[in-house]
């Protein structure tokens, strides 16, 4: 009989402990952007943003006129970003070098974006981030390189109250 009671205290306190920790749900699996078409690149990137325990989820194609390459949506939690990828990573430094101005300037021409663009890349991507949620831009960071021309990300500093923003240099 004491062996029962004490299986019994064991197995409580293993669902308290489960039940009472924090939960973050899983991320989801493959789903539908390994059937949707999304190129491999999009696919690597969504797979990385999973591995950080983020959300994500393919939303469709899209048509950016300043750029050259075929783009796709993809919403990482409550936020957009736009993937572009090219044939080959020469193609995609060409078109990244025409970048200035933290992506508000591309080519010739001004663009006028709904949130704050953060432009990255890598390998034949392109990818531009249209938010401020901190931990998706540290995600990016882990993955991506910011494009040549590109200004400094705001981060916030950890100690600092919601309203302080310190800035990051560039990387080379």
């Amino acid at each position: 009989m004491p062996g029962k009671l004490a299986m019994a205290a064991v197995a409580a306190g293993l669902s308290c402990v489960v039940a009472c920790a924090p939960v973050r749900p899983p991320a989801p699996g493959p789903g539908p952007i390994w059937q949707s078409g999304a190129s491999d690149s999009f696919i690597e990137l969504a797979d990385a943003l999973r591995s950080q325990w983020l959300w994500v989820s393919r939303r469709g194609e899209t048509d950016l006129p300043v750029l050259s390459a075929r783009g796709e949506v993809m919403q990482v939690e409550r936020e957009m970003l736009l993937v572009f990828d090219y044939p080959d990573a020469e193609s995609r430094a060409e078109e990244s070098a025409t970048i200035a101005d933290g992506g508000r300037r591309i080519g010739s021409r001004d663009v006028h974006w709904p949130s704050e663009p953060h432009v990255f890349t890598r390998g034949t991507m392109i990818v531009i981030h249209l938010g401020t949620d901190d931990e998706i831009l540290a995600a990016l960071s882990r993955f991506l390189d910011p494009p040549h021309g590109h200004q400094p990300r705001t981060v916030k500093t950890p100690d600092a109250g919601p309203d302080l923003r310190a800035r990051t240099a560039p990387s080379p």
